[in-house]
């Protein structure tokens, strides 16, 4: 069911890319960020 509401969503805002990530896979990559951020 999820899967067909991100679907639904993804297609009403023209999204072009369809893949996703969890919210601790959006953690996660903010946090390797964080590091890359302050080096520049």
């Amino acid at each position: 069911m999820n899967i067909l509401l991100l679907w639904s969503q993804a297609m009403r805002r023209g999204y072009r890319n369809p893949t996703w990530m969890t919210f601790k896979q959006a953690v996660r990559r903010a946090s390797r960020m964080k590091g890359v951020i302050s080096m520049i």
